[in-house]
């Protein structure tokens, strides 16, 4: 699979799990969307893989501080 389908997989999952309501099942839904998170990765920093991320970033609100933190 493509980095994409892999992407377009990922959306499918996490959708399908934020409207489960079986504790089991979402405990499932979570370790097959980490698994598939990890798979996008292997495939590098594509313009794809960046878009992606965006939604993982908080959205900013102008009277919110945000922290960065570099370990």
């Amino acid at each position: 699979m493509t980095q994409p389908d892999l992407i377009n997989f990922h959306n499918l999952f996490q959708s399908e799990a934020r409207s489960c309501d079986s504790p089991q099942l979402s405990a499932h839904y979570a370790h097959l969307l980490l698994a598939l998170q990890a798979l996008i990765e292997s495939h590098g920093p594509t313009p794809e893989y960046q878009a992606w991320l965006v939604q993982f970033m908080p959205n900013n609100v102008s009277n919110q501080p945000t922290f960065v933190i570099d370990l």
